[in-house]
């Protein structure tokens, strides 16, 4: 008699490793990207279109061929097998959730930290840190925005910023910025505008520093908002590609 020993990997009504909905998609990443592309094939093919397609979207473009490849042809494999694999797996990813939890913060939650603390804490922080870690330094300036790296951003990004800053916000924080970002503001205004802008810092005369970089937080949380959003980029190295 036929059972469901004869149940194939790609039935529709497969149950295996379905643990893997309760776990944290770059967790189950980080362990899966280990396993060669035919077993990956084999784990996307199991769980549902949704999490398998968030999570095949993580892999590098010539994994993602080969694993589609491998989904493609097809994997017909006894459900025993199946299961020991899943079993197996279960207990890999185990290892690794609790190898995380041990693994208590990390420079991505320190630059976390940092990007939500006030401005003139940033600015002291940084300033100490450039002076006695300028390789941490610079790690953290890889991974944050601060309102002088605005230069980093196209003139069509910045456009896009300017769209949602108040007039009088933006002349304070320009107050407190580098020759290069205002430079970078002036080139992405008519001519009008930038000139009125230039004698409006001039009016308001000298103000608060802590006021001044509290406006430019404000303008840098909105372009962190319009890059979580999708609306615009921000190149922070070189090496980032654009299209």
């Amino acid at each position: 008699m036929k059972n469901n020993e004869e149940k194939n990997s790609n039935s529709t009504d497969s149950t295996f490793f379905d643990y893997i909905r309760a776990e944290n998609p770059e967790t189950v990443f980080k362990t899966l990207q280990k396993e060669d592309d035919y077993f990956v094939a084999l784990v996307l093919s199991c769980i549902s279109e949704s999490l398998a397609s968030s999570l095949f979207s993580m892999f590098e473009l010539d994994r993602q061929i080969k694993i589609q490849e491998q989904i493609a042809k097809g994997l017909k494999i006894p459900a025993s097998v199946v299961k020991a694999y899943e079993e197996s797996f279960k207990e890999y990813l185990k290892n690794q959730v609790e190898e995380e939890k041990n693994h208590i913060a990390g420079s991505e939650k320190a630059c976390k930290i940092l990007q939500l603390s006030k401005p003139i804490v940033q600015k002291e922080f940084m300033d100490g840190l450039s002076k006695k870690n300028v390789a941490l330094a610079a790690k953290f300036k890889e991974k944050l925005f601060f309102f002088d790296d605005i230069p980093l951003l196209s003139d069509r990004a910045l456009q896009r910023v300017l769209r949602e800053v108040d007039e009088n916000l933006l002349t304070k924080a320009l107050k407190a910025a580098t020759e290069p970002t205002c430079e970078k503001f002036f080139r992405n205004m008519s001519e009008k505008a930038a000139a009125m802008l230039k004698e409006d810092m001039e009016f308001i005369g000298p103000i608060r520093l802590k006021d001044a970089l509290e406006c430019q937080q404000f303008i840098v949380n909105i372009v962190l908002r319009l890059e979580e959003n999708g609306e615009i980029v921000i190149e922070r190295t070189k090496d980032d590609e654009l299209v």
